[in-house]
């Protein structure tokens, strides 16, 4: 064996390690998340949410024209080879750092079998991707910074604007590759074609964003942003409307939620990398304060720009689960980051038993002890990212679609509904009688309205002209909505707990009575094909499929106020909600709805029992402080607990209670 092939060995073999278990675990099903959203765009040849991701979509388009298995397993190939690449240039990169191939070996390791790398290596989302650009780009960054090559930094400005072209975010660790590759400023500035071919090779690497138009012409399905123009096409890759880096409401969280967001942030990095790996980490950082000045200067600026700084930046909220959903996802660059420090830390922990022992023959024995690190990672985390089986992401979609009408109209609200329903109509071809309205990302909402703006053209500016829409709809087809939309005015729409979803009730139509209402119920909800997802508490699992469940429990809610309101049957309307609470137990909501129920018969310790179970939950929630109100004031009667709450409300939220109850009230009363 030459030398050469004695050098791409042990990578080869890491990589196609990785990459066979990566692949055993890989998901058939869009899962949760963006993934039902790329996945139809990959499929149908469209353009996903801003900022377009062209790289991973047309990468997709390609996979998916092989009819080998499901599209969300075609396009999660792309995570799954992304991740092993990125496994075996992490190696390398360790290699570098350290001169020793077990160590290498080790570091890698620990970096594929990590649970938030490995989950994002095993579903159809950008985050395997840009693991790969974070790993890859820092590399390059530190080969150009160590042998001053241009090659290098040429291939670093063509990646640096690829890596564009899948997500955003990546550029949080831009600062750490202009420290190092900086630090060698003043040759650079004395060649001017350098720059001006570095400046040429980076924008070539932006050239997929040409695919978005092209998509965009052949008006597919999926098309957000329905790009005509510069105009239009600028707007998408630039997130105009969509938020460029907020997902959450960062003005309104209260200081102690940033706190607890901070916390849960380095909480959750800690046991996810588990103490082991943290404190070989922690011991890479005093390396490199003697071994490697620079580089450390520019892992710690990444660390904590894509890290605590990030995690602050986009305003992330407890309130929510679908927040909840994707807080994990932005865990990983920080991660990955950190962990580039992992090799440095055991060089430095070698060095000091070799000197302890003043000899290297124990060298090799202790590093092997170490691999009891990614031995423990694989047998912990195997089961955890094990998503072969699961369609937890499918079955949401057919619960919503298989219940529905012939012909039916079904407006698609919330993001994980509206991407698992458009990857089973569009790539699955399921139910295709049925019309899909979504705000975005779609044009059938707009033919709709067009269509009655033509009947009624003085409605183009009304503020409810979605639900006049629906109502007018409601005439001739029926009418679903995942979540009901109602009118400003004094008309009313009357809308139906129908599944998942509420069933719009046409003029001239009666309400079903009690029987009609429970039969029809039963039988969609025997149908569902998400039933052992009831009973096995999937959400556990993971965050990002962590707003499924709360669909179940809230369309359960739904329907037990609506047989309460309806039918005036108090007795069944509690069986629904304690029937929610089983779906998912770790759920605020069906705790909240008991409450409110035991506050309308006055049973004080109930409420009060089932709100602080909310809070439990979620500490920061508001509605259960006026439930809490309520309960002291009107049904205990007590007003030293009522001022105690009081203070502590306006300690947490800098706001007056009593107001804020009573705009509550008055707005729950519409």
């Amino acid at each position: 064996m030459t030398l050469i092939k004695k050098a791409y060995f042990l990578p080869l073999i890491l990589f196609l390690v990785t990459l066979s278990v990566y692949i055993h675990n890989l998901s058939k099903s869009v899962f949760g998340g963006d993934v039902g959203d790329f996945v139809t765009a990959a499929t149908v040849m469209g353009v996903p949410h801003p900022s377009g991701y062209p790289l991973i979509t047309l990468l997709g388009f390609l996979l998916t024209r092989i009819d080998f298995a499901t599209p969300a397993f075609m396009v999660g190939l792309i995570s799954a080879v992304s991740s092993g690449v990125a496994v075996v240039i992490f190696y390398l990169f360790s290699l570098e750092l350290t001169k020793n191939k077990l160590i290498a070996l080790l570091s890698a390791l620990v970096l594929a079998f990590n649970y938030i790398f490995w989950f994002y290596a095993e579903i159809a989302e950008i985050f395997g991707l840009n693991n790969l650009f974070v790993v890859l780009l820092l590399f390059l960054a530190y080969l150009f910074y160590k042998y001053k090559k241009i090659k290098y930094l040429y291939t670093l400005a063509f990646f640096t604007g690829l890596s564009m072209t899948n997500n955003y975010i990546i550029s949080f660790i831009f600062p750490s590759i202009f420290i190092l590759v900086f630090a060698h400023f003043k040759e650079i500035i004395k060649k001017p074609k350098v720059i001006l071919t570095c400046i040429a090779l980076g924008l070539s690497g932006l050239l997929f964003y040409l695919y978005i138009p092209i998509a965009a012409s052949t008006n597919p399905p999926v098309n957000w942003g329905n790009v005509k123009d510069l105009g239009s096409f600028l707007d998408v890759i630039l997130r105009k409307h969509y938020g460029t880096f907020g997902v959450g409401d960062v003005a309104n969280i209260v200081p102690l939620q940033r706190l607890l967001i901070q916390r849960e942030y380095f909480s959750t990095l800690f046991f996810q990398l588990t103490p082991p790996v943290i404190f070989f980490c922690m011991l890479g950082v005093l390396y490199s304060l003697k071994k490697h000045k620079i580089l450390l200067i520019s892992l710690v600026v990444g660390f904590i720009l894509s890290g605590p700084f990030f995690i602050a930046l986009i305003g992330i909220s407890f309130y929510s689960s679908f927040y909840i959903g994707i807080y994990e996802r932005f865990f990983t660059m920080s991660l990955v980051v950190l962990l580039f420090f992992f090799p440095l830390g055991v060089r430095f922990f070698i060095d000091l038993i070799n000197k302890i022992f003043k000899k290297n023959s124990f060298e090799t024995l202790f590093i092997l002890i170490l691999f009891i690190i990614p031995i423990f990672l694989f047998k912990y985390n195997f089961p955890k990212t094990d998503l072969h089986n699961v369609f937890v992401g499918d079955n949401l979609a057919f619960d919503l679609l298989m219940p529905l009408p012939k012909n039916a109209y079904f407006m698609v609200i919330g993001d994980t509904q509206i991407f698992n329903s458009w990857y089973a109509r569009y790539s699955l071809k399921v139910r295709e009688d049925v019309t899909l309205l979504t705000g975005v990302g779609n044009q059938n909402f707009e033919k709709v309205k067009d269509k009655y703006l033509k009947k009624y053209p003085k409605d183009a500016n009304d503020i409810d002209l979605a639900g006049r829409v629906l109502k007018d709809l409601a005439k001739d087809h029926p009418v679903i909505s995942s979540s009901k939309i109602n009118l400003t005015t004094n008309e009313k729409m009357t809308w139906i707990p129908y599944g998942l979803s509420y069933l719009l009730l046409g003029e001239g139509k009666n309400m079903p009575t009690k029987e009609e209402f429970i039969n029809k119920q039963s039988v969609i909800w025997n149908n569902f094909k998400n039933k052992d997802f009831l009973d096995s508490h999937l959400s556990s699992n993971s965050l990002t499929i962590v707003d499924i469940p709360d669909i179940y429990t809230s369309a359960l809610i739904a329907q037990g106020a609506f047989i309460d309101s309806e039918y005036k049957d108090k007795k069944l309307a509690l069986f629904y909600y304690q029937r929610a609470k089983l779906v998912d137990e770790k759920n605020r909501k069906p705790y909240l709805a008991l409450a409110t129920y035991y506050t309308s018969s006055n049973d004080c310790k109930r409420v009060e029992e089932n709100v602080f179970k909310a809070l439990d939950f979620y500490p920061l929630d508001s509605i259960s402080y006026f439930l809490l109100y309520h309960n002291y004031k009107f049904c205990y009667k007590d007003n030293s607990k009522t001022k105690e709450l009081t203070k502590r409300y306006e300690g947490i939220f800098k706001g007056d209670l009593l107001k804020d109850f009573t705009e509550y009230v008055r707005n729950a009363s519409k």
